[in-house]
């Protein structure tokens, strides 16, 4: 007996759902075209803010979950707050001239002080998420 999907109770949860992390991010502004991996980080609330990595280069570039980050200045340095979201599954690709974006939730820094949102991402061939772009620092 095949069992038919439950897409009208999926549906009914997204339309009683009061705000979704898609409807959080859209208040993100949209990042100017350019030849290079740009990360902007709107605050959408007290406890959260939206990071969005827009690809401007031509190369499609890999990424995981947890791909983005917080880090905190601590004195004269960067320094990367764990937020938990690595996992070992889930390689994503981001192509040249797309947008991906994620509503990150300010449960895991270290209080108030200076922070940005690194976004952490691979070439084409490497391994390991071994590169990083960073947003310009905002206040917590």
């Amino acid at each position: 007996m095949k069992r038919q999907p439950s897409l009208p109770f999926f549906v009914l949860i997204v339309l009683w759902s009061p705000v979704t992390h898609a409807q959080q991010c859209s208040v993100v502004p949209d990042v100017p075209q350019q030849s290079s991996l740009q990360v902007v980080v709107h605050v959408v609330s007290v406890s959260h803010v939206c990071a969005r990595a827009l690809n401007g280069t031509e190369t499609t570039l890999h990424y995981g979950a947890g791909a983005f980050q917080f880090d905190r200045q601590g004195g004269d340095r960067w320094e990367r707050i764990p937020s938990g979201a690595r996992s070992p599954w889930g390689l994503r690709f981001l192509p040249a001239g797309h947008v991906t974006e994620s509503v990150l939730p300010y449960a895991n820094t270290a209080g108030p002080g200076e922070y940005r949102v690194c976004f952490h991402y691979a070439e084409p061939g490497e391994g390991k998420h071994e590169r990083k772009v960073c947003s310009a620092p905002f206040q917590r």
